[in-house]
């Protein structure tokens, strides 16, 4: 079985998917949203696991508005606990980092704990995308 999911390898998606399927499955990630519905509508994988809802940043509206453009339907309802962790260069110190890239829903759900620390939240498309982004820079201290 094939399941589409947006992000890089190592993204929450990826990990929800063999929570729910199990690991004899292909995870096959996508760069979008809108990828994961092609995929499905074009019969390149058998499903497409999105996030819809975040008990803290609320809903995943362009899921939400793409569900009801696409001619899909939802199947199942996978629930997943997210463990946010802010990763950086070995040797790095929390008082050294200024930006934390990053999913705007991951940032939302670190909201409190960016400020605190004075970190600038930085978009990025996945969470699992951004720190392959941060490694490719190979910056200690991120500018």
């Amino acid at each position: 079985m094939k399941i589409a999911y947006q992000g890089e390898k190592g993204a929450y998606s990826e990990a929800a998917i063999y929570q729910h399927y199990g690991k004899n499955v292909k995870a096959i990630g996508y760069e979008t949203f809108e990828d994961v519905f092609k995929a499905v509508k074009s019969n390149k994988v058998d499903y497409g696991l999105l996030p819809f809802e975040n008990t803290i940043a609320g809903s995943v509206v362009i899921n939400y508005d793409l569900l009801l453009k696409e001619n899909v339907f939802v199947i199942a309802e996978v629930f997943f606990k997210i463990s946010h962790s802010l990763l950086s260069h070995k040797g790095n110190k929390l008082k050294n980092i200024k930006k934390a890239y990053s999913h705007p829903h991951s940032l939302e759900q670190c909201r409190d704990f960016l400020k605190k620390h004075k970190i600038k939240a930085i978009p990025e498309y996945d969470t699992a995308g951004a720190a392959k982004i941060v490694k490719e820079r190979n910056k200690k201290r991120p500018q």
